[in-house]
């Protein structure tokens, strides 16, 4: 029975190391602490560099459904702190610049975590047709820039 049960809980874990897609998806449906908790425990252990920025973000995303003001701090500290790491170490892969581009575009301006948003944007914008990106998640990716560049 105790192996079914860790059979159970790794399914998913196991699912979504599998399906980068799934990642993405999930992640652009985070509008509440419940959807937050499930993305981040979903993502928690899986081992492949390209879920880094979406995780990362989630953490991000975790100060606006806390009321203490120094854990916000912490965590947007801590996930940025990631991200920016993996931008650095990654320096080719769109994924990191589109995901620090929605969060800069998301946080508080007063934060000051909007240096990069306009150099962010244009290597997507130059990198997104010659990508290995599946062609929907290259129009969501259009279509998300092109939005929030309006705002």
């Amino acid at each position: 029975m105790r192996v079914l049960s860790l059979i159970m809980c790794l399914i998913p874990v196991l699912s979504v190391a599998g399906n980068i897609d799934t990642v993405r998806e999930q992640f652009h449906g985070l509008r509440d602490a419940e959807s937050l908790d499930r993305f981040l425990s979903m993502v928690k252990d899986v081992d492949d560099e390209r879920v880094v920025p979406y995780r990362e973000a989630a953490n991000m995303k975790r100060a606006r459904f806390t009321a203490n003001p120094l854990r916000k701090m912490k965590y947007f500290n801590d996930g940025k702190e990631k991200l920016d790491r993996y931008i650095s170490e990654h320096p080719k892969n769109i994924e990191g610049y589109y995901v620090r581009f929605l969060v800069q575009c998301e946080v508080p301006a007063f934060l000051g975590y909007n240096n990069h948003k306009a150099s962010d944007r244009a290597f997507v914008e130059s990198q997104l047709d010659a990508s290995l990106l599946p062609d929907d998640y290259k129009v969501k990716i259009r279509q998300n820039i092109r939005e929030l560049s309006q705002k």
